[in-house]
Formats: structure tokens, C-alpha cells, sequence
């Protein structure tokens, strides 16, 4: 017999409470990128950051590419949306 948390997480993958990561959408190299996943956005198109490597990082940060998450964008709005109204 074993506990009841252990058997939830063998079933789901994830501890009680915390649920799957949402997918958001693919980058520009058909990586699954999920809603707290970093990546890097340049010319419309996107990166999933942990597939890259830092020197690819560096080159895409100096060309000007953008380093986001989903949930930062949406606190982005969030606190926009409080600081015009």
C-alpha cells in the first residue's frame, strides 16, 4: 500500500495541486512551448530558450531578439492596464 500522493503523481506525472503545464503554442522550430516556458521573439518568430544554446542566446539577444515567457506578457498587461487607467 503506498500513499495516496505517490499514486497521483505515478498516475499524472504531477504532485496533488500542481497542474500540467497549459501549451501555448509552437516556436519556429516545432517546439512545444508551454505557458511559464522562456523563449526568445525576433522578426515574428519564436525560440523555445532551453533548446538553444548560450552562444545562440548571445547572438539572438544582440540582433535584438526579445527574451518573454507567456506569463510574463500577461503581467505585462495586467500592470499596463493599472498604470494608464
Amino acid at each position: 500500500m503506498e500513499h495516496q500522493d505517490i499514486t497521483h503523481i505515478y498516475r499524472t506525472g504531477y504532485p496533488p495541486g500542481m497542474e500540467e503545464p497549459k501549451f501555448i503554442e509552437y516556436d519556429s522550430r516545432d517546439y512545444e512551448i508551454y505557458e511559464d516556458d522562456e523563449f526568445y521573439s525576433i522578426n515574428d518568430k519564436k525560440y523555445l530558450a532551453e533548446t538553444l544554446l548560450l552562444e545562440t542566446k548571445e547572438i539572438l539577444e544582440d540582433l535584438g531578439a526579445i527574451k518573454t515567457s507567456h506569463s510574463a506578457k500577461w503581467l505585462l498587461k495586467k500592470y499596463r492596464y493599472l498604470i494608464i487607467t
